[in-house]
């Protein structure tokens, strides 16, 4: 058995087959397996690659999807190495071949990709991964109905398009600088997650003739709710802009807003709040040392589109 940093083609098409019936959604085998080729060759190595481990044989025994981006930790900037899509295949499971392969990606990440941080999103609980060195940061979400929403002024807006861009980035970074940590957003990785995440629409958001933030916002199919991927805008318009999604409801017969429950959100209630049992943020520092202690992890902001 040995470990392979980067599969290729061949140890790809064994992941996609493995792992269909988990992920593979109503999604043709082919589909996911081109789409994922085509996301390998557009982002190139150094932002996405899988790993894993294979036998004698060329079989594919474990893998996972490996990310590259940068935390704000602190107010520094740090290389943070991603790890999702854990899976072993069904015949060799509870035989701590998952095990082998994290610590060999997180041994390898911090030794030859400078990498002091690993993130994951975990849907099996946070036990599993401590043992990693993982910590688990606030996750829940959000239910709010749209009838009860702040009847505050709306916010004017249009959507967003590519000149956007680098406000966007802006007015994240002016919201999240008082956090403990969170993703370092920039241009290439940011599409790169919105794009994974399927982040439907963009709106500007205008306030006394000034952009003032915008709002992210998907709606699923089949759905009776709005999705808040996340809003950026300063705190004295958080009325204002819980407003601005009620008119966007209103006027779509949509009944619920719901999304991941954020720091700047304020005004939201306990009673509108539940824990959630999967997408659990959860980080890991891999040089010698505690890195962030329970205050950092409680200050640390993890939105929807930064999910892998």
């Amino acid at each position: 058995m040995q470990y392979k940093s980067i599969l290729g083609p061949l140890e790809i098409s064994q992941h996609i087959e493995q792992s269909h019936s988990i992920w593979g959604g109503s999604s043709d085998i082919m589909d996911r397996q081109k789409l994922l080729m085509e996301m390998l060759n557009d982002c190139g190595i150094g932002l996405f690659h899988l790993s894993g481990l294979v036998d004698n044989d060329g079989k594919l025994l474990s893998s996972l999807k490996r990310y590259y981006f940068n935390l704000n930790v602190k107010g520094q900037k740090h290389r943070c190495v991603g790890l999702g899509a854990i899976f072993t295949h069904q015949g060799m499971q509870k035989k701590g071949l998952a095990d082998q392969l994290i610590r060999s990606v997180l041994k390898e990440s911090y030794q030859k990709n400078e990498c002091h941080y690993a993130l994951l999103f975990s849907d099996i609980g946070k036990k599993y991964y401590e043992k990693f060195g993982f910590r688990a940061t606030l996750a829940s979400n959000f239910c709010l109905l749209t009838k009860n929403l702040p009847d505050a002024r709306p916010l004017f807006f249009r959507v967003a398009d590519k000149n956007d861009l680098k406000s966007m980035l802006d007015y994240y970074q002016t919201v999240t600088s008082k956090s403990a940590v969170c993703c370092r957003r920039e241009s290439t990785t940011w599409e790169f997650f919105r794009h994974l995440n399927n982040v439907q629409q963009d709106l500007i958001l205008d306030h006394a003739n000034e952009t003032c933030g915008f709002v992210s916002i998907s709606c699923p199919e089949n759905k009776d709710y709005l999705w808040l991927e996340e809003w950026m805008a300063p705190p004295h318009l958080e009325d204002a802009v819980w407003a601005t999604l009620k008119k966007i409801c209103l006027d779509q017969n949509i009944k619920e807003v719901r999304g991941w429950h954020l720091p700047h959100y304020l005004k939201l209630k306990s009673e509108n709040l539940s824990q959630r049992d999967n997408a659990i943020p959860m980080i890991a520092y891999l040089n010698d040392g505690e890195g962030l202690n329970e205050h950092d992890l409680e200050k640390s902001y993890f939105s929807s589109p930064d999910h892998f």
